[in-house]
């Protein structure tokens, strides 16, 4: 505390400055009420010196087109929660932070209780197609979104690990039904796979355009292809010797 003495017209009066330190306590869950909305995260009044900046945990910007994403994630933020909302905080372990800002879902909760309400504002939003889930999955043709989503999570604390999967699914219902600004990546994706299947393509018909065809392998018995041996195995025919036959002839002795 520090005191401090102010002249006044009568006797000094001591005043003392309020305490503006601020402590989060620890624990899993921060309870309190919005203070403001920001274009990305907001400010919780738990009852602490000063309002706490909560910074929203899984998802990010969804910067598929000439816009960033930022504008669709402010507007998502003043859609699903507002000045005075009652919310609990699951919050997320986090490093490097400043000391009057936490990372973590936000839930909604009833007057009175401090149990989440609902699915959290996180969800929400990528659900509205506003945000991409983070760490990002590869939704590229053929890949296995649900087994990313899995290893991504068995690697992660709670509540990561649990609501992470959570955002994955909300994303793959806004990627199906191309909503807000997951739409223009679903047409990027789109182009992707379409480039990749006609490169495919293109080196398949490459590729079987240099084999050259096998010649057929020559029978043993096929006499077109053995010509040589055949000729060697035929018997020469006796040839007449004439020499002999003159000397014959004229001797009479043969």
């Amino acid at each position: 505390m520090l005191g401090v003495f102010v002249a006044g017209c009568g006797s000094d009066e001591q005043y003392t400055a309020p305490e503006t330190s601020l402590v989060v306590p620890a624990g899993p869950a921060l309870v309190g009420e919005v203070s403001a909305v920001g274009t990305a995260d907001v400010a919780v009044d738990a009852g602490l010196a000063r309002p706490v900046s909560v910074r929203f945990a899984g998802i990010g910007a969804a910067a598929c087109d000439d816009d960033d994403g930022d504008s669709a994630l402010a507007e998502a933020l003043h859609r699903v929660t507002h000045v005075g909302a009652l919310v609990v905080v699951a919050r997320v372990e986090t490093s490097g932070e400043p000391v009057d800002v936490i990372v973590g879902y936000v839930f909604g909760r009833d007057a009175g209780s401090t149990d989440p309400s609902g699915p959290s504002y996180n969800e929400q939003i990528v659900r509205a197609g506003d945000a991409r889930a983070e760490p990002e999955v590869d939704r590229a043709a053929g890949a296995d979104v649900a087994a990313q989503a899995a290893r991504a999570a068995n690697a992660m604390s709670q509540p990561d690990r649990t609501l992470y999967p959570r955002l994955v699914n909300a994303e793959t219902e806004a990627w199906s039904a191309g909503r807000g600004a997951i739409g223009p990546c679903v047409r990027r994706q789109a182009d992707l796979d379409a480039a990749a299947a006609r490169a495919a393509a293109s080196t398949a018909g490459a590729s079987s355009a240099s084999v050259q065809p096998t010649p057929p392998t020559p029978q043993a018995d096929d006499p077109r292809t053995n010509n040589a041996q055949a000729t060697a195995r035929r018997p020469l025919p006796e040839r007449e010797r004439p020499i002999l036959t003159r000397f014959c002839q004229r001797t009479e002795r043969c």
